[in-house]
């Protein structure tokens, strides 16, 4: 359920430019939003709406009302913007002396709107105008960035292999008795526990059904997806096995390899000799730099995922997104009102596929030496080795390693757990297809106004005086223990043990390794005398 408000917003007519911004304020009043989240409604809309007005030939703004959010997406008739990185530098204004001699354009209204909103995405085409869209959660302390993680898990298929617990990049699960724990905190959605858990223990929440079919619902699947099936005679045939689907409304794009080129482009016109840069497509890789490597959160790329980018563009449609793995179904969700998003998991969208294919494969393969993804840069996979690679980078080395993609699957997209083709093969299909359909494909990732800022952890106690007390609690126990971090115990280490037991997540105080060593030289004396 959703209230949806539509106006124009004219020329210098600074006296109504807030028209939009007073009655949304009105509404949000009599549905009961909390004053403080009105304000910030407020400031995003009213500064949105005179931005309008001065610097544009007019435009209109929509904005839908739901339970949880305010969305709003603004689109002017303008000259568009040459640099939007220097658009939201404050101070930064092209006012009109007409607006100036009124008291506006002092150059805070993109920063202030940043500041207020839990989303915010700009795209601009010089000629044509400007689209913004921001979003406010109305529930406190909620945001399109929150913390927290889409994996779920069924407990009773954990066999405590502990293989999870040693292969977590971020120590952020614990396989104690009472079965696997995830502290949602320090998950980056990397795909690690999935990937080598035997049993299937982990999963994330997609849904496992298409929603109902309407018309200008537009797909957008992986490109891996159509990577897990022999090769068809062309896109369109694969494109007709997804009935009632079509040509106009299925886009395989959002794992595509061309998106490459965009961030190349944007890396070529604002860095030279070589300076160190990630260019953040994989959006695990994004979440696993805010909670460990903080110190390098600048030298990202200031652009979105080709995820969000499809999301902040496609805005008067309903998304169905498959996404690739539990990172860009967090990503796919965020907080919207105006369109719906849906996401399908992609093992249900695989088993659609394959009772309807052909399994016999073209005769003869075309040759792909035409498709040239950009090469100018270097490339990384799999989360240890993305680890490794980003401690060498905090240490001082490697720095002339220019623009760097890095993927926490091995074999990026390609190779996500819930695929079943070798990554590898996937690639290689998927690439075919490409061929087939042209390489004239404009996926430009859209600028991230909203810079990404480090993550932080939950603290051991709300009050500091007892967090200290707890901080040394957990050091005395720590010393206590061998300190060989075998992860017997359930914990990643024995450090983290020690902090398990003191914030009680576990009642197994004891370390199994000491037990043993104890019982068996228990076992030895016995056997001397």
């Amino acid at each position: 359920m959703k209230y949806e408000i539509e106006a124009v917003i004219e020329k210098e007519n600074y006296s109504n430019a807030g028209r939009t911004s007073r009655k949304i304020k009105e509404l949000l009043i009599q549905i009961g939003v909390d004053s403080a989240i009105i304000r910030r409604a407020m400031v995003a809309l009213y500064e949105a709406e005179m931005n309008v007005a001065i610097h544009t030939n007019g435009g209109k703004v929509r904005a839908a009302i739901a339970s949880d959010v305010l969305d709003v997406t603004i689109e002017d008739e303008g000259l568009g913007i040459a640099d939007l990185q220097q658009a939201m530098t404050a101070g930064f204004s092209t006012a009109p002396d007409s607006a100036r001699e009124m008291g506006f354009g002092a150059g805070m209204g993109l920063p202030n709107i940043q500041r207020n909103t839990d989303r915010f995405s700009m795209s601009s085409t010089l000629g044509k105008g400007t689209v913004m869209r921001f979003a406010i959660s109305l529930a406190p302390h909620s945001s399109d960035g929150a913390v927290g993680t889409a994996l779920s898990m069924e407990p009773s298929k954990c066999i405590h292999c502990l293989k999870c617990v040693h292969v977590c990049p971020t120590q952020a699960l614990r396989v104690h008795r009472k079965g696997p724990e995830i502290l949602t905190h320090l998950c980056v959605d990397c795909t690690a526990c999935m990937r080598v858990c035997p049993t299937g223990v982990f999963d994330f929440k997609a849904d496992h059904a298409l929603p109902e079919f309407e018309e200008g619902q537009i797909y957008c699947l992986p490109e891996a997806l159509r990577g897990q099936f022999p090769l068809l005679s062309s896109p369109d045939a694969l494109r007709g096995l997804l009935s009632p689907l079509t040509v106009e409304n299925t886009i395989f794009s959002h794992t595509a390899t061309w998106w490459m080129n965009g961030y190349l482009e944007f890396y070529r016109k604002r860095f030279v000799n070589n300076e160190f840069k990630i260019a953040p497509l994989c959006p695990s890789i994004s979440r696993l730099i805010q909670l460990r490597f903080p110190s390098l959160l600048p030298h990202m790329l200031p652009l979105m995922t080709p995820l969000l980018s499809l999301r902040e563009k496609i805005i008067d449609s309903d998304l169905v997104i498959v996404p690739s793995c539990p990172a860009e179904f967090s990503q796919a969700k965020g907080i919207h009102a105006l369109n719906a998003v849906h996401a399908v998991h992609p093992r249900f969208f695989h088993s659609l596929l394959e009772k309807r294919i052909n399994k016999e494969a073209v005769s003869q393969h075309p040759q792909t030496d035409s498709f040239q993804p950009a090469k100018d840069c270097l490339v990384v996979t799999g989360i240890n080795q993305v680890c490794h690679f980003l401690d060498q980078i905090e240490n001082g080395y490697l720095q002339d390693a220019g623009l760097v993609v890095l993927y926490a699957c091995v074999g990026a997209c390609y190779g996500s757990p819930v695929w079943t083709a070798p990554g590898a093969i996937a690639e290689k299909r998927s690439r075919y297809y490409d061929v087939m359909e042209g390489a004239k494909k404009e996926l430009n990732p859209l600028y991230r106004v909203q810079p990404l800022m480090p993550r932080v952890g939950a603290r051991l106690d709300e009050d500091m005086k007892r967090a200290i007390q707890k901080l040394n609690k957990i050091d005395e126990i720590a010393k206590t223990f061998p300190g060989n971090n075998c992860g017997a115990c359930g914990s990643p280490s024995c450090l983290t043990h020690a902090e398990d037991i003191v914030l009680a997540r576990t009642t197994d105080y004891e370390c199994p390794f000491l037990v043993l060593s104890q019982s068996n030289a228990s076992e030895n004396a016995s056997t001397e005398k």
